[in-house]
């Protein structure tokens, strides 16, 4: 440290009890006169410079109130962002997400499982039932397929038709179809006499009569095969069957139908006939199973 300074006696100063009081300007124009020991005034030196060095700036707060401070520095720090959990929404999504990847991920399995064997060769009855033949053009030959597996240049069965005068007898009893309300129909089991048809092609003679006095009209007798067979209907001798009379003899419908079955699988049926009797139409369905061996 350098040399102590002089004492410099303090300017206007009065002595009381050795304590320095205010400036006597003061006092005099208080009315007051100092007071005086007969001391010598103290020399006093004067006040240092103080160096003042600079603080960091620290935030004003109320002393003693934490929650005050702990507000102003929560505010001073910067937002943190907030997180939540997932909503209902967005697990939904994420579960319909990986539901579809899976499934986009699995290898496709095709269905190889053969349906019924009824239900894939019957066909509808009301779909694909034999319509009315109408006169027309044979189509030409096409290739028809044989129980060995070849096909031949056969005519197909549409552009086949057979008379009654070519059709004989054969040896398997007849097979009833419906009896009800006093109208009968029968299947007769028949040849083709010239020997024209193919051996895959069974004639069959539907014929219908009626013992009920009423007349019947608008009498339609349809019929459907499974998928592995084709028939074909011809048109009816006619619609109308007159009523009974015990002294004649009794009318008939009489309708040529051609089956050809080349796999010689079971023969199997559906039928549909209709007609209307005294204003009433009636309309019969049924299945045929019991076929004989042809």
């Amino acid at each position: 440290m350098g040399p102590r300074p002089p004492l410099v006696p303090w300017p206007n100063a009065a002595v009381s009890s050795g304590i320095p009081t205010a400036s006597a300007s003061v006092n005099t124009i208080r009315g007051v006169q100092p007071y005086s020991s007969g001391m010598t005034p103290m020399m006093i030196p004067p006040p240092r410079p103080q160096i003042m060095f600079p603080r960091p700036p620290q935030p004003m707060s109320p002393t003693g109130n934490t929650s005050w401070s702990s507000n102003v520095v929560n505010r001073m720090r910067p937002a943190q962002p907030q997180t939540r959990g997932p909503s209902p929404l967005d697990l939904l999504g994420q579960e319909a997400l990986t539901a579809h990847k899976e499934s986009q991920n699995k290898p496709k399995v095709e269905n190889t499982a053969q349906p019924e064997k009824k239900d894939a060769l019957l066909l509808d009855i009301g779909d694909s039932i034999t319509p009315q033949p109408t006169p027309s053009i044979p189509p030409p030959p096409a290739a028809v397929p044989t129980s060995n597996g070849q096909q031949t240049n056969e005519t197909p069965l549409d552009g086949i038709s057979l008379s009654m005068d070519k059709i004989k007898p054969g040896n398997v009893p007849a097979m009833n179809v419906l009896d009800k309300n006093d109208v009968k129909t029968v299947m007769h089991f028949a040849k083709d006499s010239s020997g024209s048809l193919r051996s895959d092609i069974h004639v069959i003679v539907v014929t219908t009569m009626s013992t009920n006095t009423s007349p019947v009209k608008t009498f339609t007798f349809q019929c459907a095969a499974p998928k592995s067979m084709k028939l074909k209907l011809q048109p009816p001798t006619s619609n109308e069957l007159p009523g009974y009379n015990p002294i004649l003899p009794p009318s008939a419908v009489t309708q040529v139908m051609l089956l050809s079955n080349p796999a010689k699988d079971r023969i199997r049926l559906k039928f549909r006939i209709s007609y209307e009797m005294n204003g009433v139409k009636s309309v019969e369905t049924g299945d045929l199973e019991n076929f004989p061996i042809l």
